[in-house]
């Protein structure tokens, strides 16, 4: 099985399994709906796994499992998955701060599905799930361009660690 290595180290083969980034066919999306099931009660671990080593840092089998206990033990935290073509597309996980307010802990879409809007569509199907009035997430400048174009504020924190600039995205969503 060839190696394939994430932006941050790891081998994603031993995390994907025998599934291969290459394996999963692209799919143009055109949907404008997305449909998210509980990656609590899921079936999907090492796609979860394998997902969440794109954004986690230094991610490592030690770290990802305490990232997954972490949502199945706190009630606070929700994290949903959505599929396509039987495979897991992406993922976004939340935590409640108050009424209606949530941070955006992690959202991650599958390699070869990107660029499809399927992170934008999971946000609002999060939104619409859970009667969110405002999204709260922080990033690094990979994403940052991302949050602007869900329309969310974003200001920057300044280099929070060295050498890397944090942003903070907020989204007051609007009621109809």
């Amino acid at each position: 099985m060839n190696q394939k290595v994430n932006r941050r180290g790891i081998g994603l083969a031993c995390l994907w399994g025998a599934i291969e980034a290459n394996d999963v066919e692209y799919y143009p999306y055109h949907m404008t709906q997305i449909e998210l099931f509980d990656l609590k009660s899921s079936t999907h671990q090492a796609e979860t796994y394998a997902l969440l080593a794109e954004v986690v840092y230094q991610p490592t089998l030690e770290k990802l499992t305490s990232v997954v206990d972490e949502y199945l033990l706190n009630p606070q935290l929700e994290l949903w998955g959505s599929k396509h073509g039987g495979v897991l597309a992406g993922l976004i996980g939340i935590e409640y701060q108050s009424e209606g307010i949530a941070i955006i802990r992690h959202i991650v879409v599958h390699p070869s599905m990107r660029k499809h809007g399927i992170g934008h569509r999971m946000m609002l199907a999060m939104q619409e799930k859970f009667r969110l009035k405002k999204l709260i997430a922080e990033t690094d400048r990979d994403a940052e361009q991302f949050y602007r174009r869900c329309g969310f504020v974003v200001t920057s924190l300044g280099e929070v660690y060295p050498g890397v600039e944090r942003f903070l995205c907020e989204l007051e969503v609007l009621a109809n």
